[in-house]
């Protein structure tokens, strides 16, 4: 078996009619061209929703550039304790230097605070500065502007990088947006020792696009944090039954799939993305924060799925390597790993690896002490479901991110679970009725943290303890269809949506 990083080391609403044509309409490389309503480039929406990100593709973000990566142009995001008056001197001066001028660039600033462990010390702050307009309509030096703050001013700095819920490339899915399909799969009916259904007594966070609607008959176990973790679907006239963002109805694609492999969890919705659709790092880290102010620590999440991400920019824009980590959730990183001796049960994060079949680290996925999930394609080996495999592995899905980052790999591909109701996501398309076929690392973090809960429900293991378990019982992923590209990280797969997760394999590995 691969070793894999856990075992060594113990994240203006535009309408889809607009969207079809972005492509067309907006310079970007070729490598991220589109040519129908469904192949909606994720950068290009992006570009179009607000005026205020920047698509990045260039060498002064990353050396030998190959990924695009989108930040807010007109913000810098720091984590510090010192007051405003310092930030704001600190950052005018750093743009002073950049531009050689003395105009004030400092707009309002946001401070995000986080619940003390109880251990102590509180964590650091992060802290949003909003930068006022540049004369001649000209864009901030967002990248320029960090590594100074970094380099010489000693202060952690990092863009506010527009975060992608799978993407970046050609597809929000990256084989097309949810597909119609006419039934879920049953969850599973095993019971723990304790007679209970798998996954009882654990709690699961799904940060991301809220919740569509309470489903009380599919999603029994799952609810919204507050009224305003709602999914934002419909609410402008952008044509008949339409979606207003492509990834309208993902957050409650994760709470199906996590009903299917662990029905007894309780499920929890928290909305980070705004009205718009746009979520950052900073919207990211904001909510994630206020949802940990909200909560007990009793009722913090044992398990935080993160079905987001982004690439990050090159420390320095010469050479590869270190990178201008999103802070944001660095943070949010930083207290789930202090509280996590304070929590039974302890604390997570799962976070899906990226679908840009890319080795770049994708966070917050790539984080050191976050299980960072990619994606293999169950659907190659004939056993009739996607969610599992006989021989409890199955070759890596051809858009799936890899690389050291990624820890583990599971089924992601095809999977039927609850979506929006009564929607399209493309001119012509079909109306999804409440259920769909999804693809993506976005479902198989969920699925493999599910597994998580599984053994936790079954054993009193916490979250990390469980992680551990699993990945030492794991396999080598198979090489991806076409290829024989040996990948780092493990397989983690249900041998049958009947057997336990530590069930042994019944089958031989199946060659696509």
């Amino acid at each position: 078996m691969n070793p894999t990083r856990s075992t060594f080391r113990r994240i203006a609403t535009v309408a889809l009619s607009t969207t079809a044509v972005l492509c067309a309409t907006i310079a970007l490389p070729s490598s991220v061209g589109a040519g129908t309503a469904t192949e909606v480039d994720t950068m290009a929406w992006l570009a179009a929703v607000s005026p205020a990100v920047t698509v990045d593709q260039s060498n002064n973000c990353m050396a030998g550039a190959t990924d695009a990566v989108a930040y807010r142009n007109d913000r810098i995001v720091l984590r510090t304790t010192a007051p405003n008056a310092i930030v704001t001197t600190t950052v005018n001066n750093t743009l002073h230097a950049l531009y050689g001028n003395m105009i004030n660039y400092a707009g309002p600033i946001e401070t995000i605070t986080f619940p003390t462990p109880p251990g102590g010390p509180a964590i650091v702050p992060v802290v949003s500065v909003t930068l006022l307009p540049r004369g001649g309509g000209l864009h901030h030096d967002i990248l320029g502007l960090a590594r100074h703050l970094r380099n010489d001013s000693g202060k952690t700095a990092s863009p506010d990088y527009a975060n992608t819920f799978d993407g970046p490339y050609t597809h929000y899915f990256p084989y097309g947006y949810p597909a119609i399909t006419s039934a879920l799969t049953p969850p599973r009916t095993n019971l723990t020792p304790a007679n209970q259904k798998i996954g009882t007594g654990v709690k699961i966070e799904v940060y991301d696009t809220g919740l569509f609607a309470p489903d009380p008959t599919n999603l029994p176990t799952t609810s919204k944090l507050s009224s305003t973790d709602n999914d934002l679907v419909d609410l402008v006239n952008n044509g008949t039954k339409m979606v207003d963002s492509p990834a309208a109805g993902h957050g409650e694609g994760i709470s199906g799939v996590l009903t299917t492999v662990a029905p007894g969890a309780t499920i929890q919705n928290v909305r980070i993305n705004d009205r718009t659709g746009l979520l950052t790092d900073v919207s990211a880290a904001r909510a994630i924060a206020s949802s940990l102010r909200t909560l007990s620590l009793a009722n913090y999440p044992n398990l935080l799925i993160n079905s987001f991400g982004s690439a990050g920019c090159d420390l320095k824009p010469t050479s590869p390597g270190a990178v201008l980590q999103p802070i944001g959730m660095e943070a949010v990183v930083e207290v789930v790993d202090k509280f996590n001796p304070y929590k039974t049960g302890g604390m997570l994060i799962v976070a899906s690896a990226g679908n840009e079949a890319s080795t770049r680290p994708h966070y917050p996925a790539a984080f050191e002490s976050v299980l960072s999930v990619g994606a293999l394609d169950g659907t190659v080996d004939g056993d009739g479901s996607p969610w599992s495999s006989a021989s409890k592995t199955a070759p890596v899905a051809d858009f799936s991110n890899r690389g050291s980052t990624v820890d583990v790999y599971t089924t992601s591909v095809g999977l039927p679970t609850t979506h929006v109701n009564g929607y399209r996501f493309e001119y012509g398309g079909d109306i999804i009725l409440g259920k769909a076929l999804v693809t993506g690392t976005s479902f198989g973090g969920p699925a493999l943290a599910a597994m998580i809960a599984e053994l936790m429900s079954e054993t009193g293991y916490s979250a990390r303890a469980a992680r551990d378990i699993l990945i030492a019982g794991g396999t080598d992923p198979l090489p991806q269809c076409g290829t024989t590209a040996v990948e780092q990280g493990t397989a983690i797969v249900l041998q049958s949506l009947s057997a336990k997760i530590t069930d042994p394999a019944t089958a031989n590995p199946v060659a696509c």
